[in-house]
C-alpha cells in the first residue's frame, strides 16, 4: 500500500495518460498529487517530495514548488531541517518528546528550543528507555510517541523498545541520526554500509526510511507519522543524516500532517456477523489489542449488553473492557504461567464467536480459531492474506467502526444477558480474588516476603483511576492476576516481547502524561537494574511515580525454569543492593521492608512520599513460591455449564 519511492518512469507514464507531451511543472505537480492521492496518503496536490531514482533539474523542482505554492495556498519559507521537524512534532499533535542529544542530531534539539512552549523535551539516560517512554506515550494518548537518539549507538541501543512496540501494535516514530551522505566508512558512528540502520529497523517496524535529500524531509515525515497511525498501529522510523541536518536554510513548505487510513467494514461481512449474533444462543466476544488501539471499549460493552454475550480478552487486550461490566469475564489465557480455565470454558462452550483486534496467523490467534465454533466471526488488526479459512465472516478492518457498523445492523434487536450467567461471572470474579486472597494469607507471617502479598497489599490501596505498569518476571504474573481494570488504561503490560526492565520508564512517561493520577510500577530487582539509569529522569523531571521492587537476588523466573526442567538451577543469582538507600542518593524517598508485618503501614507511608517525591518500596522477598493457583481456586465455577440464553 505504501510504495517507498516515486521514480520518474512512473511519473513519465502518468503523465502521457494525461496526455501531457511537455511535462510542465503544473502537470508533474498535478500527476504527484494524483500519486499521493491514490496511496490514500496525501490528499494535498502539489506534493515533490519523495523522488528517488530520476534526474529532474532544479529548474523544473522550482517550477514544481511555485505550483504547488499557487494552486495547494501553502506557505514556503526558508528555514534550516532541525526546524521543520520541531514544526512538524507540533503540527502532529505532539507535546512530549524522548531522547538523549547527541552530535549527529544537535540541529533537531535546536529546532526543539524554538517551540519549548509547545513540546517538552524529557532528556533520558539511556536510548532504549527513551523509546520505551515514547511507546507508552503511543498507548495513552493514541497519537504517536516520539524519541530521537543520535546516529549509529543511539539508534541500534534503542531497538528492543520499538521491537516491542510492534508486537504491541504501539504507535511510535523513531527518529534517528545518520552519519554524512556521503562519508560512511570509519566515520563516527558509521559501519561500511550506508544503509546499515535503516535495514535493521526494518523488520521490527511498518516503515523504516533514511532520508537522501533534504527536499524528501516534509514527506518522509509525514508518511512516519501517517503509517504509524493507520491500520494496524506500530512503530515507524526516519533516519536523517548529518549534512541534512546541518545545510543552510532551505525553503520548505508549510507542514500538514497527513491524512490517516481507516479501512471500513465490508457491508457483507457486517450483515453475516448480525445474522450469526441474532441466531446464537451462546455467543461469545473475544477482544484483542486491536480494540484497545482503537478506542472501541464503548462499542464493545454496548455490543456485549446487546446481544448478551460474555466477553473475553486475549493477553495483550487488557483495557477492551473494564471489570465492572457484568458481562466481562477475564483473560483467555494461551501461555504457561497464571493459566486460569474458567474464561476457556466459556469461550468452548460458545455456540458463536466475535473476535475483534486480534492479528490473524499468531499462534494466539490460531489457538482461538481452532477451538471457535462454526458461527465464528473473525475482524482482524493486520493482513488481510493470512485470515483463518474456517471463518463464516473475516475481515482487517478498523475495529471501531466494524462495531459501530454492527450495532447500527443490530438496531431494534436485544438480548438481554442471561441472569444465570451474569451471575455465573459474579461468582467466577468473587471466587478468584477471595481465593488468591486466602492463598496469601497462607503467607502473612512467611520471610523472605511473598511477591503476591505485597501487590496486594500495594493495589488494595490505589486510586480507582490508578495507572500499574508491571514488568517481566514472577511478580508480573500475581500483579497481573491482582490488578484492578477499572479504567482502559489501569493496566499497561509489556506484551509478548517481554524484555526485562519496562516498569521504570513505563510508569515515568505514564506519570508525564498523567501528573494528577497514581502511577506505580511492580517490578523485580533484576528487572530494575536493566533499566535503572534513569530513575535519574524520573526525579529531574519531578515524575512522582511509586516503584514495588521485589528484591529476591535472582532471576527468579529463569530459576522456575531451570528447576522444573533440570532439578537445579545455575548463573540466577543476582548481587542486588538497598534499593531504598539507592532512592535516597538520588534525593526521592526509599523504604525497605524485611517483615511482612510491616507491609501496611510501609506502603501507606510509600504512596504518601509518592506524592513529592519518586519513591522506591524494596520488599526483600523470595523466589521460590508458587504461581496463583487459580485453576485450583475455580475448578469448581469451570464444571458448570453456561446456560443457553433464549434462541
Amino acid at each position: 500500500m505504501y510504495a517507498d519511492t516515486f521514480d520518474q518512469s512512473s511519473l513519465i507514464k502518468r503523465l502521457r495518460r494525461l496526455g501531457s507531451q511537455d511535462y510542465g511543472p503544473s502537470a508533474w505537480a498535478l500527476s504527484t498529487g494524483l500519486y499521493f492521492q491514490s496511496m490514500q496518503l496525501f490528499d494535498q496536490p502539489g506534493r515533490y517530495g519523495l523522488i528517488s531514482g530520476g534526474n529532474f533539474g532544479r529548474r523544473t523542482l522550482r517550477m514544481a514548488r511555485l505550483h504547488a505554492r499557487v494552486h495547494a495556498g501553502v506557505a514556503y519559507r526558508p528555514r534550516r531541517a532541525g526546524q521543520l521537524i520541531a514544526e512538524a512534532l507540533v503540527a502532529e499533535g505532539v507535546d512530549l518528546v524522548f531522547g538523549i542529544p547527541g552530535s549527529h542530531i544537535l540541529d533537531i534539539y535546536d529546532g526543539l528550543a524554538d517551540v519549548r512552549d509547545k513540546v517538552r523535551h524529557v532528556t533520558c539516560r539511556h536510548e532504549n528507555n527513551a523509546a520505551w517512554m515514547a511507546g507508552m506515550y503511543g498507548r495513552l494518548t493514541g497519537r504517536p510517541g516520539v524519541y530521537l537518539a543520535t546516529a549509529g549507538p543511539g539508534a541500534i541501543n534503542s531497538m528492543s523498545a520499538v521491537a516491542q512496540a510492534y508486537t504491541t501494535a504501539t504507535p511510535l516514530v523513531s527518529i534517528t541520526g545518520s552519519p554524512l551522505t556521503s562519508d560512511y566508512r570509519e566515520s563516527l558512528h558509521a559501519v561500511d554500509d550506508p544503509d546499515f540502520t535503516a535495514r535493521m529497523f526494518r523488520p521490527i517496524t511498518k516503515w523504516s526510511y533514511r532520508v537522501r535529500r533534504r527536499e524528501e524531509l516534509p514527506d518522509a515525515l509525514r508518511r512516519a507519522f501517517a503509517i504509524a497511525r493507520s491500520d494496524r498501529t506500530g512503530p515507524t522510523h526516519v533516519e536523517i543524516p548529518w549534512d541534512i541536518l546541518q545545510a543552510e536554510p532551505a525553503e520548505f513548505p508549510e507542514y500538514r500532517p497527513a491524512r490517516v487510513i481507516r479501512r471500513h467494514p465490508d457491508p457483507g461481512v457486517v450483515r453475516t456477523a448480525a445474522e450469526i449474533l441474532r441466531r446464537a444462543r451462546r455467543p461469545v466476544i473475544c477482544c484483542g489489542v486491536g480494540v484497545v488501539r482503537s478506542r472501541a471499549q464503548a462499542e464493545v460493552g454496548e455490543l456485549a449488553a446487546r446481544v448478551g454475550a460474555p466477553v473475553v480478552i486475549t493477553g495483550d487486550g487488557y483495557g477492551a473492557l473494564t471489570e465492572d461490566h457484568p458481562l466481562y469475564v477475564g483473560v483467555l489465557t494461551l501461555g504457561a504461567f497464571g493459566r486460569d480455565p474458567f474464561p476457556a470454558s466459556i469461550f468452548r462452550k460458545a455456540d458463536a464467536v466475535l473476535a475483534v483486534g486480534l492479528r490473524a496467523g499468531t499462534p494466539q490467534a490460531e489457538a482461538i480459531t481452532d477451538a471457535a465454533p462454526d458461527g465464528y466471526v473473525f475482524i482482524g488488526f493486520d493482513r488481510e492474506s493470512n485470515l483463518p479459512a474456517r471463518a463464516a465472516a473475516a475481515q482487517v478492518c478498523d475495529n471501531r467502526l466494524f462495531l459501530r457498523a454492527l450495532l447500527r445492523e443490530l438496531a431494534g434487536f436485544r438480548r438481554d444477558p442471561d441472569p444465570a450467567l451474569v451471575e455465573l461471572i459474579r461468582r467466577y470474579r468473587q471466587t478468584l480474588r477471595t481465593g488468591l486472597a486466602a492463598e496469601l494469607e497462607n503467607y502473612r507471617q512467611a520471610r523472605p516476603i511473598h511477591f503476591g502479598l505485597a501487590v496486594k497489599e500495594l493495589f488494595d490501596r490505589l486510586d480507582e483511576d490508578a495507572i500499574v505498569v508491571t514488568d517481566v518476571g514472577v511478580h508480573n504474573v500475581w500483579a497481573n492476576q491482582l490488578a484492578r481494570v477499572r479504567r482502559p488504561d489501569s493496566l499497561q503490560v509489556v506484551g509478548r516481547w517481554a524484555e526485562m526492565g519496562f516498569a521504570l520508564p513505563g510508569t515515568i512517561a505514564a506519570k508525564l502524561v498523567y501528573p494528577n493520577r497514581q502511577v506505580v510500577g511492580v517490578t523485580g530487582d533484576g528487572c530494575f537494574l536493566m533499566s535503572d539509569n534513569d530513575f535519574a529522569t524520573a526525579v529531574q523531571e519531578r515524575a512522582n511515580i511509586l516503584l514495588l521492587i521485589m528484591n529476591d537476588s535472582q532471576y527468579g523466573m529463569i530459576y522456575k525454569m531451570q528447576v522444573d526442567r533440570f532439578e537445579r538451577a545455575y548463573a540466577s543469582e543476582l548481587y542486588t543492593p538497598n534499593f531504598a538507600r539507592y532512592a535516597e542518593a538520588f534525593g526521592a524517598a526509599g523504604f525497605r521492608v524485611e517483615d511482612p508485618a510491616d507491609l501496611p503501614a510501609v506502603i501507606d507511608r510509600a504512596l504518601k512520599a509518592s506524592r513529592e517525591v519518586p519513591t522506591i518500596v524494596d520488599v526483600v522477598s523470595g523466589y521460590t513460591y508458587p504461581y496463583p493457583p487459580v485453576d485450583r481456586i475455580v475448578a469448581e465455577l469451570v464444571s458448570l455449564s453456561p446456560p443457553a440464553g433464549p434462541g
